[in-house]
């Protein structure tokens, strides 16, 4: 049996995300339990890498869709996407993939809105990423192969 990994949570987020920016309101996954794309393994109910990614998004990810570009060498590797923050505060959320192998530094910029943080805004950061630790998860995977997701480097279970 194949798990859902991390790995795919990218694509998956990169996917949402894309919709969004392409206006449409309602993204439908073909399995909520199921043996290849699931987002919680049949057999166990263990949450997999997906679910968290669709409940970060939608806890952090408002409706409204800003413009966001990354302007960088690695443009085609770094991808960023921002909407209005859920909370309708004026916050913004900033979605960034990275599709290297490696870490990159890159800065966002926005062509619609030109949103500006000040000095002394608040900052959330969430980092949603596969565990390292290979006794997290289902199959031992590790990184891009794990089916454990953590946030800000806690293991969600």
């Amino acid at each position: 049996m194949r798990f859902a990994v991390f790995g795919d949570s990218i694509w998956y987020a990169d996917s949402l995300a894309l919709k969004a920016y392409h206006g449409y309101d309602l993204y439908c996954r073909q399995d909520y339990v199921g043996a290849d794309y699931g987002m919680v393994d049949c057999l166990t109910g263990t949450p997999l890498p997906d679910f968290y990614t669709a409940l970060v998004w939608n806890s952090v990810m408002g409706t409204g869709v800003l413009d966001a570009q990354v302007p960088t060498d690695n443009a085609t590797s770094v991808r960023a996407y921002a909407h209005c923050s859920p909370a309708e505060d004026g916050g913004i959320t900033v979605l960034m993939l990275n599709l290297n192998a490696v870490a990159v530094n890159a800065t966002v910029s926005f062509a619609d809105a030109s949103p500006v943080a000040k000095e002394g805004d608040a900052q959330v950061v969430y980092v949603l990423e596969g565990s390292d630790d290979a006794s997290a998860g289902l199959d031992g995977g590790v990184g891009l192969a794990s089916t454990a997701a953590v946030l800000n480097g806690e293991v969600l279970a």
